[in-house]
């Protein structure tokens, strides 16, 4: 499955890139092949207990396998937007910021404390959807529940009921698509675009594309985590940035 294009290379001791797009173990399934054809026809395997290919063949079948929380996914404008607006404690103090969740009433809580001059946001166990390409700020600190790698057992999956998942809602399905020179890469890609002085830890990631775009052979971009800068491979071509950033270069990201 070709899912988090771009990104495999970021893979580290603390953040978990997709291995397939069907995630083992978080994902039950028929055979690998229904869930090739499921993908193939662009059904988007976010907030379904139970997805269906079409009229024209025998349904196929896909459950999600649900965190203890029975409340855990959340719309990617309720934790985006504390981010976007730095909402955050003025000193070490965490604030709590209380998340709905799709369904349910039980609410998430993210906490933010100002620590060491950084933002630092501190996600719980849950399903976070991302729908675009996110600037995330200077100065900001992203940590997920529990570091989702066994270096003694790196093969293994992890415990998805306690990760902290960054899920894309949508993915490329379309050839033909105007990918790499696209006038709007916010609404174009779905990622992280890191500002200077970032960190992303304990977390996981997975994308849902099916496909590279045919503009797309010098791989100039829509990975899972990107930093500042123009979005052609060749910045004299456009003065499109990504993320709707400023594109100057931003120094000192860990993930």
């Amino acid at each position: 499955f070709l899912c988090c294009v771009c990104a495999a290379a970021l893979s580290s001791a603390s953040v978990r890139l997709c291995e397939t797009c069907v995630y083992p173990g978080f994902w039950e399934h028929d055979s690998d092949a229904d869930a090739l054809a499921l993908l193939q026809v662009g059904a988007r395997a976010v907030g379904m207990g139970e997805l269906q290919q079409g009229s024209q063949s025998s349904p196929l079948h896909v459950r999600r396998l649900r965190p203890s929380c029975a409340s855990c996914e959340y719309p990617y404008k309720a934790w985006s937007d504390l981010l976007k607006a730095g909402t955050c404690s003025a000193d070490a103090t965490p604030l709590a910021i209380e998340i709905t969740p799709k369904t349910g009433s039980t609410k998430g809580t993210i906490t933010c404390a100002l620590e060491e001059h950084r933002k630092v946001y501190r996600f719980p166990a849950g399903i976070f959807e991302i729908g675009e390409q996110l600037l995330v700020p200077a100065n900001t600190s992203i940590f997920g529940s529990s570091n989702p790698n066994n270096m003694a057992e790196p093969t293994k999956p992890p415990n998805w009921r306690e990760q902290t998942l960054f899920l894309a809602t949508r993915g490329v399905t379309d050839y033909l698509m105007n990918y790499c020179h696209a006038e709007d890469m916010v609404s174009t890609r779905v990622g992280f675009v890191l500002s200077s002085f970032v960190t992303v830890s304990d977390v996981s990631y997975q994308g849902i594309d099916t496909i590279r775009p045919s503009d797309n052979g010098a791989l100039c971009g829509g990975a899972a985590f990107e930093t500042k800068g123009c979005a052609e491979n060749d910045c004299s071509i456009s003065s499109v940035n990504n993320g709707g950033a400023d594109g100057i270069g931003s120094p000192h990201r860990v993930i």
